[in-house]
């Protein structure tokens, strides 16, 4: 995503579950929330003034999404 690199892992929550394991991924740490909503939240806390997720629109933006992370992760 122009705002951070994001792994989208599919499938069942066990197999989900273990191949996060596998990949040393804290499970506290996983994002259930869709990149419209994150998107949504960082419009918001950084003041941006455009609708679409674009990375022509993130080019001078210095998001620091790991700033962020605490909002969406599930804890």
């Amino acid at each position: 995503m122009p705002f951070g690199n994001f792994l989208e892992i599919e499938g069942q929550k066990e197999d989900i579950r273990e191949l996060a394991r596998q990949l040393h991924m804290p499970w506290r740490r996983r994002i259930l929330g869709n990149y419209r909503s994150m998107f949504t939240t960082l419009k918001q806390r950084l003041g941006l003034g455009f609708s679409d997720i674009t990375f022509d629109n993130f080019r001078d933006v210095d998001v620091g999404i790991e700033t962020f992370l605490p909002l969406f992760e599930v804890g």
